[in-house]
């Protein structure tokens, strides 16, 4: 039983030790494949072998497409030697998915996730998920920076601005202290003169017309007044004619009554029988014709003064009564 033990352990050993060279060989080769393919690529050899391009070499000469020929190029190219000898064993399928994380992200991965332990799914889903934690931390550090920069820029600002202020006190101070030049010189007897003369010719073009305005005024006063005085001396001359004019037709009327009450009292001395009716019927008349003119003199007179007339018709009362008075001491 233990030599057969013994045997199975032997080729257990050997089969591990055969598994091993095959995936060191695979491993290699895998390694070499790439290596070789990317200078395929790069060099164009295979346009020497009537190839146009990498697509028609990979198709005739491998049976595969120049996107699966990348699959080995591109680890070789992004993950480099040394990677690809130290994770051969995750397959070349598996490589491609890690060589699409950043750099700096590769050997953290693989350290911290069992890769040789996942299908080719979960390690594809799992780049995925990196990728979008990677975008969001790019995000982060964008405003991160972005923030630095920013608050970098605000202290610039105020240290200039700080430098700019002080800077502007100390100019303050210094024409504070800087003494104020004073200009003196002496006047130029020709501007001096020139001065005077110029300004005698304006007091003299004032005075003038001022003179020329006052003038005027006076000749405009003079002319209003001699025209008022026209017109009043007209007016007064027109009252005094009309009121002579007046008097003259009143003594035409007095002449003609006087005429009519002549012939009238010729005709009664002619026809009457007694001298003193004749002369009692010519002085009645000549009373009646007196009264009457008294009492529209009156009228006129209290228009024109009253007062006056008050004292004139006072009078007529007396003259009236010492009139009855005599008339009472004729005994009838």
């Amino acid at each position: 039983m233990n030599e057969i033990t013994k045997t199975n352990k032997d080729k257990a050993y050997e089969l591990n030790s055969r598994i091993l060279a095959c995936a060191n060989a695979a491993y290699a080769s895998l390694m070499e494949s790439a290596k070789l393919l990317k200078e395929m690529r790069d060099t164009k050899l295979y346009i020497e072998m009537g190839y146009k391009n990498f697509e028609d070499y990979t198709v005739a000469e491998l049976g595969i497409h120049e996107r699966q020929a990348y699959t080995y190029i591109k680890p070789y190219e992004e993950l480099g030697e040394r990677f690809l000898q130290s994770n051969a064993n995750l397959g070349i399928t598996k490589l491609a998915l890690i060589a699409q994380l950043p750099s700096v992200d590769r050997n953290e991965f693989v350290e911290n996730n069992n890769l040789a332990g996942m299908t080719v799914e979960q390690v594809r889903q799992l780049v995925k998920d990196n990728d979008a934690k990677g975008e969001q931390l790019d995000m982060l550090a964008d405003e991160r920076d972005a923030a630095k920069e920013e608050r970098d820029e605000a202290l610039q600002d105020a240290e200039k601005a700080e430098k700019r202020i002080a800077e502007l006190e100390k100019e303050l101070e210094a024409e504070k202290n800087k003494p104020v030049p004073v200009a003196v010189s002496e006047p130029d007897p020709a501007e001096i003169e020139k001065i005077k003369d110029e300004a005698i010719v304006k007091a003299k073009k004032t005075a003038d017309k001022e003179l020329k305005a006052a003038k005027k005024e006076l000749e405009e006063k003079h002319k209003k007044e001699l025209a008022d005085a026209g017109e009043k001396a007209k007016a007064e001359t027109e009252k005094a004619l009309a009121e002579y004019k007046q008097k003259l037709s009143d003594i035409d009327s007095e002449k003609a009554e006087a005429v009519k009450r002549a012939e009238q009292l010729e005709k009664q001395l002619a026809v009457s029988s007694s001298a003193e009716t004749v002369k009692f019927s010519f002085y009645f008349e000549a009373l009646n014709t007196d009264f009457n003119k008294i009492t529209e003199s009156l009228k006129r007179q209290a228009e024109e003064n009253p007062e006056t007339a008050a004292k004139f018709k006072k009078a007529c009362y007396s003259a009236l009564d010492i009139m009855k008075n005599n008339l009472d001491k004729i005994g009838l």
